[in-house]
């Protein structure tokens, strides 16, 4: 402990993921959000592609 820093070290694979739990309970309430979304697959994909055409600008 440093300066009211407290580190912990965690020992797993690199393919898993480790969050706090406050980000956990981020992912989980964006999840359900997009769980009830009425967007169809169809213009999720073309949003995606908008996305993936921007990025490739940059």
């Amino acid at each position: 402990m440093t300066n009211d820093i407290v580190k912990i070290g965690i020992t797993a694979p690199k393919d898993i993921s480790i969050l706090r739990k406050e980000l956990y309970v981020s992912v989980e309430d964006m999840n359900r959000a997009a769980e009830k979304s009425l967007i169809s697959n169809t213009e999720l994909k073309n949003q995606f592609g908008e996305l993936k055409k921007n990025n490739n600008k940059l």
